[in-house]
């Protein structure tokens, strides 16, 4: 017999109670990361979400999703890569290149009917003054190139024609949303890259990403060791007009190891800092709140308090924040929505340029 709420089965145990009420949380745990993807996918599109880039090998990224792109797409479709040695270094945030790397492998999956080939390449790239003028905001240079081919059943003109559009797309209902490529296009030019594609009937698809390369050297790899993420008694001000997002926050470093205070907004935090047995090491504030910007709070805080770390946080930040909104050396910026691993990360990030305590 069907069970509902108002009808419960009382022969459950305390155990059994347990495990439902932990499955129904895993459940909506499921489908808010998914909200907040798509949330992603579309202030990416409105070039709303902040890219903050860092120097990147790109055949190390596509060699590091290969190995989940195998698994993906099935053992009836072959998975190659051709990567360039000496391949120039980008200015680009890992996860979103990441993100394009498994939307178009996918979206080449999808164009195959049966068994094919899909093949992720790399090369290097000098573009003229013609070539850049073929795609507005880019400009003639080096480019580090990305090229996922396939052998599927391809686009036609009036397809290829609306194939960056959002929510635009052939796939049948629950197969896709039509922000694949449309996020890719999004990410591409916030990089200061342009996309190229092409696509034949019956033949398969192209789609070439260049990024712009840089003379800048990438880091040597590192493993973050999880212990450096947690507190070492740092106090840290938490500013959010949100209640719920400012009680995750807090609870979330209390436990990481740090001492915690609380403001709803830019004026209550400054009254917090006058305090005289005031110690906090870092701001976390939030970027949009009302009266008072957490930009210009960073600003106070870097007049008056200069050894205090100032970390913002916010879904939305385009235009209202800039690099050198602080004058000891800029500001970071916390995507939201957060996990617990993020928030430390980021924090302990920030505390250690910062140099700490004040």
């Amino acid at each position: 017999m069907r069970r509902t709420l108002d009808q419960p089965d009382k022969t459950l145990s305390a155990e059994q109670t347990a495990d439902l009420v932990r499955a129904d949380v895993a459940e909506i745990v499921k489908a808010g990361e998914r909200a907040a993807a798509l949330t992603g996918q579309l202030l990416i599109f409105g070039r709303g979400q902040a890219i903050r880039p860092e120097v990147v090998d790109l055949n190390g990224i596509v060699s590091d999703a290969e190995r989940l792109l195998h698994r993906t797409i099935g053992e009836h479709i072959e998975l190659t890569t051709k990567l360039t040695t000496d391949l120039w270094p980008v200015l680009a945030e890992t996860s979103r290149l990441e993100q394009i790397i498994v939307n178009l492998v996918v979206n080449a999956r999808d164009a195959i009917a049966g068994t094919g080939t899909v093949t992720i390449s790399t090369d290097n790239v000098e573009i003229d003054d013609s070539g850049a003028a073929q795609h507005p905001g880019s400009s003639a240079g080096r480019y580090a190139r990305l090229t996922v081919a396939d052998n599927g059943s391809g686009m036609p003109p009036d397809v290829m024609a609306r194939a960056f559009d959002p929510f635009f797309t052939t796939k049948p209902p629950g197969r896709g949303t039509g922000l694949g490529l449309a996020t890719a296009h999004g990410i591409v030019r916030q990089l200061g890259g342009f996309i190229d594609l092409s696509s034949t009937c019956g033949r398969g698809t192209l789609v070439r990403i260049h990024l712009p390369a840089t003379s800048s050297p990438t880091p040597a790899d590192s493993t973050l060791d999880p212990y450096f993420r947690d507190g070492r008694g740092e106090t840290v001000l938490i500013v959010e007009d949100d209640a719920d997002v400012r009680e995750v926050a807090a609870r979330i470093l209390a436990d990481g190891g740090y001492s915690v205070c609380c403001a709803s907004g830019a004026r209550e935090a400054l009254a917090i800092l006058e305090e005289p047995d005031c110690h906090v090491a870092l701001v976390l504030s939030d970027v949009v709140m009302p009266e008072v910007s957490g930009a210009e709070l960073a600003r106070r805080v870097d007049e008056r308090y200069p050894s205090v770390g100032v970390l913002f946080m916010s879904g939305y930040a385009e235009g209202l924040v800039t690099p050198g909104a602080t004058s000891t050396g800029g500001f970071t910026l916390l995507d939201k929505p957060f996990n617990r691993e993020t928030l430390l990360a980021a924090v302990r990030a920030s505390l250690d340029r910062n140099g700490g305590q004040p």
